[in-house]
């Protein structure tokens, strides 16, 4: 068994951090220009809440899934290489998009591209979630994130 990343932030990051730890702060707007760590700080975030909570339901969402895939997995992979996490802790399964842990957590990669066929994003309506990371949230339609802001706060065990 791995043992958690030790992360060290920026200061924004590390601002960013507390918010996210504080049991307080409920959703977290966290901007800036490119290459200031957001995806990073998402990634580092999901993956080591991953390994401290075993068996819980974590979501990356973005506005289309292939360009989540082309940018927050690819950042999610540098994430694990940079921590020495091995590929044998975690696997993705592309048919249904997810990422599962060794310890049963698991991190859902979400579409939130408006579907005129799913005006109300009821796709998401019954999933439970421990916690989750928005990509590009200024590109998602709102009724997205309503709908999941509404699913958060579970700790959902897989085991």
């Amino acid at each position: 068994m791995s043992i958690v990343p030790t992360i060290r932030p920026t200061l924004k990051q590390h601002e960013a951090y507390q918010r996210l730890q504080d049991h307080i702060t409920r959703f977290l707007a966290f901007g800036g220009g490119a290459e200031g760590g957001k995806s990073w700080l998402g990634a580092e975030w999901l993956l080591t809440n991953c390994y401290i909570y075993p068996g819980t339901k974590w979501f990356i969402g973005r506005n289309g899934l292939k360009r989540l895939m082309m940018s927050s997995f690819a950042t999610f992979r540098k994430v694990c290489t940079h921590h020495n996490i091995p590929q044998s802790d975690w696997k993705l399964n592309g048919q249904y998009s997810y990422i599962e842990f060794f310890n049963g957590s698991r991190i859902d990669l979400l579409d939130l591209k408006f579907q005129p066929s799913d005006p109300q994003f009821q796709r998401f309506g019954s999933t439970e979630y421990t916690g989750g990371w928005i990509e590009e949230a200024g590109e998602v339609h709102f009724l997205a994130f309503d709908v999941l802001k509404s699913r958060i706060g579970h700790i959902v065990t897989g085991k």
